[in-house]
């Protein structure tokens, strides 16, 4: 059982690290130059707060065990870097901060499960109905707020003022959407609250005109119609099932995901669906054309498959996906970082519900957010590192995460 607890600075700093990535508004308040290196200052201290005051878990076990590959990975990008040592380093520690939050909230402070998950899922549903009726009152905000080069745009701080999510929100709510089935499934959530929050889901989605984001949703969607303990064997079955009838089937689902961009009434979704369902040549013809994007960070680890192209200033790449990029920019050691962020995401934060009733939903959100990470930008360790397991823990009631358990992976 958890105990009950007053609400600490420690509540407040993390429920503060996930409205930043949930909530644009709160981004507003610490956005200037003069709140940036403030900001910076209270990270350091949370960073330094955290790690000494964790007394059941030494120094080295936050640095090596857990952090090092992170840290390692971060560092190879001061080579690539375009702005001072000062605003890099207040975006790595950014970066780590997911993790550092999410293992230390998981691990140490489990009587606080129940609080975090509430926060959490109130600012997800705040966000979804800002977002909603922002998108409304400006139908292409969330596109522009995908390709906008700088949080202090114009429209882009007109948009945040109006709390519309963009790209990082709106994903979010896609990852985390099979954990939402997950919890309808282990009666957490009533029917009631389950359609409202699909509705939001979906309703957010369509708004924004993000095509990748609705096929996952309809993908993840069918996990309405599968056993309540679903395992990690069923993930593979399914995964399976889900080739094959596209092989064999495949005009089908052509006329499918035409019929759906119908039903959107974009502009922008239709013609991407129209794309997807006339396969590689449709791709290939795309105004938006990935493939070309995707082949290209492809040729540039052949082309330097040792140490990619970040000592020579990380040209070469298509731009469209974490993992390609990756491995373009850093060759072999992009390969060796990869794997053993994964590793480390998976071992802490997704192998300790292995036992569990219902496994394979959080297995499905792992998975899929690696899928995204291939098409598209981005690793999403708020997602995978941070909100999942807290969200999950809150499902079990959970009395921590028995990571001890893992240590053989």
């Amino acid at each position: 059982m958890y105990q009950r607890r007053g609400v600490s600075i420690w509540n407040l700093i993390i429920c503060l690290t996930v409205a930043y990535t949930i909530m644009p508004i709160v981004s507003r308040f610490i956005s200037t130059y003069l709140t940036t290196y403030f900001y910076l200052l209270v990270v350091i201290i949370v960073f330094l707060g955290i790690v000494f005051g964790a007394r059941s878990r030494s120094v080295n076990e936050y640095a090596g065990g857990v952090l090092l590959p992170f840290i390692l990975f971060q560092g190879c990008s001061f080579f690539t870097r375009t702005d001072s040592i000062v605003v890099w380093g207040y975006s790595v520690l950014l970066a780590l901060l997911p993790v550092v939050i999410g293992y230390y909230s998981t691990q140490h402070r489990i009587y606080d499960i129940s609080f975090y998950s509430r926060a959490i899922i109130f600012m997800m549903l705040a966000t979804a109905i800002t977002t909603s009726f922002g998108l409304i009152k400006f139908p292409y905000a969330a596109r522009v707020l995908a390709t906008v080069s700088s949080s202090q745009d114009a429209t882009a701080i007109i948009y945040s003022w109006y709390n519309i999510g963009g790209y990082e929100y709106i994903y979010s709510l896609v990852l985390l959407y099979p954990i939402l089935i997950m919890a309808y499934k282990q009666r957490r959530v009533n029917l009631i609250f389950t359609i409202v929050g699909v509705g939001l889901i979906f309703a957010v989605t369509v708004l924004s005109e993000y095509t990748t984001a609705l096929l996952l949703l309809l993908i993840s969607s069918f996990l309405f119609f599968v056993k309540r303990d679903l395992r990690k064997k069923d993930v593979f079955i399914l995964f399976l099932i889900a080739i094959f009838f596209v092989a064999v089937f495949n005009d089908y689902v052509s006329q499918f995901l035409s019929y759906v961009g119908t039903l959107t009434g974009s502009e922008t979704m239709i013609e991407r669906l129209n794309a997807l369902a006339g396969g590689q040549a449709g791709l290939e013809a795309s105004e938006s054309n990935r493939i070309f994007l995707y082949r290209r960070s492809i040729s540039t680890f052949l082309d330097h498959p040792l140490l990619g192209t970040f000592l020579s200033g990380g040209g070469g790449l298509g731009g469209h996906s974490f993992i390609l990029d990756t491995l373009g920019k850093y060759g072999s050691i992009g390969v060796a970082l990869l794997f053993f962020m994964y590793r480390k995401v998976f071992r802490f934060f997704v192998k300790p519900f292995e036992n569990k009733t219902g496994y394979g939903f959080v297995l499905w959100t792992f998975l899929q957010t690696i899928l995204l990470s291939c098409i598209n930008t981005g690793m999403w360790l708020e997602v995978l590192a941070l909100m999942m397991p807290i969200l999950v823990c809150k499902i079990y009631d959970y009395e921590g995460l028995n990571y001890e358990d893992s240590l053989d992976y």
